[in-house]
């Protein structure tokens, strides 16, 4: 993908992913959404974790790579729980892939794909 935007809603949970290559060098970002308050979110490499444990709707797109100090070419695996207290609670777990190099002065290949799995 040369530059572009992405936004897909995952399964029937409430967690939703945001992606967009932008600039000349298609400068990937990802970000993953709620539709739903006092959902948590645990995101992780092979080397880093964040967790999110009040994931609400105001808490807006949140910023994967970032905090993972994502390489270039990483594997990221997600825990999404759509809220919180007693009784049962939907669960997403994924992985997305996400590669986003390119030699000097040529553009970004800005590839996500992956995989995710939830309970209804």
């Amino acid at each position: 993908m040369a530059a572009g935007r992405g936004r897909w809603g995952i399964g029937a949970s409430g967690l939703g992913v945001t992606f967009s290559c932008a600039g000349p060098a298609g400068d990937l970002s990802l970000s993953l959404r709620t539709s739903v308050d006092n959902a948590s979110l645990a995101v992780s490499d092979h080397d880093s974790y964040f967790d999110v444990e009040d994931f609400d709707v105001a808490s807006g797109n949140v910023d994967i790579l970032t905090p993972l100090g994502a390489d270039s070419d990483e594997v990221i695996n997600f825990v999404y729980v759509d809220g919180s207290g007693f009784g049962f609670h939907k669960v997403t777990s994924g992985q997305l892939h996400v590669l986003d190099e390119a030699p000097a002065g040529t553009q970004s290949e800005c590839v996500v794909a992956g995989h995710a799995i939830f309970t209804v």
